[in-house]
């Protein structure tokens, strides 16, 4: 596993990176019954509108589950591209461990969390 409950990692996704072939209709039940389709395997989604607004749903919004069981969400199987050149270890004290364990694969490119995942266990292994 990658994060905790204590040592949390979130990860960002820049909004429009990610476009939908088959977007929901606008209605809540529409939005219900994409949520359970494959494109819909995410924690939320953000419509971007014409006039330059944003729109943000979540599934908890609709009382649906997160994080999913039994199926694989849709971010965990895009690329995961390491980046932490700027990120400081040496002035916080309080600095997320795994952040430590990432920053030695800084510029790299995984093809799935999964991969990220295998890549820190390694580390840990060595280490042992």
């Amino acid at each position: 596993d990658i994060g905790s409950k204590r040592d949390p990692l979130h990860f960002l996704v820049i909004h429009g990176s990610i476009t939908l072939s088959e977007p929901p209709e606008v209605s809540l039940p529409a939005i219900q019954t994409w949520f359970s389709t494959e494109q819909g395997l995410v924690e939320g989604i953000v419509w971007h509108c014409s006039d330059g607004k944003l729109f943000k749903i979540h599934r908890h919004h609709l009382n649906l589950p997160w994080p999913l069981k039994d199926v694989t969400p849709v971010l965990t199987r895009k690329k995961v591209e390491i980046l932490l050149d700027n990120f400081d270890s040496e002035s916080k004290d309080d600095v997320n461990p795994v952040f430590l364990k990432l920053k030695k694969h800084s510029n790299r490119t995984c093809d799935s969390v999964v991969d990220l995942a295998q890549l820190l266990e390694k580390d840990e292994n060595k280490n042992e």
